[in-house]
């Protein structure tokens, strides 16, 4: 304890000893250090705000990238289904159309018409329900369109086949008679040929003639039957073009909708497109009624 006393007096007159310049220096120093650990001391706070609202941000602008490019990636893959859907509508009821000419083979219409329905089939992954609900109604009346002229298409292909046969036989018996009268020629051209031999070739021109005279009746007879199979075949079609048309209106405008480019008027586009249903319906009736004129079964 008394070594303590002793070591307090002396620290007591040393810190007397020291002049006051000093004390004002080491003051000054102190201060000046406290000043400095103060600023550090703030500036390591803001720093670390600063880091953490940077980190926010950063997070946040993953977050909105992230949700950007899932939304963009959702655009494209919305595109890519619906607007060829839209095209594939109208390819539909156009391949189901060259059913009626038979020079198109089966295969190759029914194969755009299959590809069409596919199309328009994908949407159902990715559209709304009633964008879903609408394709559903234009498919279900397409297929039941499809089933009614494949058999008309039947009747067709049976009509066209006896055109062509028919026109071949036609084709034959005109070539056969040809050169039955090429003989006769050059039988009389090498001087006056045995009278049975003239009536024989005479008698395989007036054959072949008359060949070509039934078999050409045949084949106008087959070609009425075509054109009449034809006729049954647009009068089916005009029988659907409406509830197709207007199936086939809803899905566009719902598709279109989809897309986000109707604009303000979605009535205006359905007008517009109805408008141009009605006129395709009465090109269609048109053709209906001269075929049916030129067939002497107008009404």
């Amino acid at each position: 304890m008394g070594e303590l006393t002793l070591l307090g007096i002396a620290i007591a007159s040393f810190l007397k000893s020291v002049p006051n310049v000093v004390w004002s220096g080491i003051v000054g120093s102190f201060i000046t250090v406290v000043g400095v650990l103060a600023t550090n001391l703030g500036l390591s706070r803001r720093h670390r705000e600063q880091l953490a609202h940077t980190a926010d941000e950063n997070a946040r602008k993953r977050s909105h990238d992230a949700s950007e490019s899932a939304l963009e990636r959702k655009m494209e893959l919305r595109r890519d289904v619906f607007i060829p859907a839209i095209e594939a509508v109208y390819l539909a009821t156009s391949a189901l159309a060259t059913l009626a000419d038979p020079t198109i083979p089966r295969s190759v219409t029914q194969g755009k018409f299959v590809d069409a329905v596919g199309l328009i089939s994908k949407v159902n992954a990715v559209a709304n329900a009633k964008t879903v609900a609408a394709t559903g109604v234009l498919l279900n009346r397409l297929m039941i369109m499809n089933l009614d002229l494949a058999f008309k298409r039947g009747t067709i292909e049976v009509a066209y086949s006896q055109v062509q046969a028919n026109a071949q036989v036609v084709a034959r018996s005109v070539e056969e008679h040809g050169r039955w009268v090429q003989i006769q020629t050059s039988m009389l051209f090498d001087g006056p040929p045995p009278a049975e031999k003239l009536n024989f070739v005479g008698g395989q021109i007036a054959f072949q003639q008359s060949q070509i005279d039934h078999w050409t009746e045949r084949r106008e007879s087959s070609s009425r039957n075509l054109q009449i199979a034809q006729l049954a075949f647009l009068k089916a079609m005009a029988e659907f073009q409406t509830n197709v048309s207007e199936a086939s209106i809803s899905t566009s405008i719902a598709l279109r909708g989809e897309l986000d480019i109707l604009g303000d008027n979605p009535d205006g586009l359905r007008g517009t497109l109805t408008k141009q249903s009605e006129i395709a319906k009465q090109t269609l009736q048109e053709a209906i009624r001269r075929l049916a004129d030129q067939l002497g079964e107008g009404n």
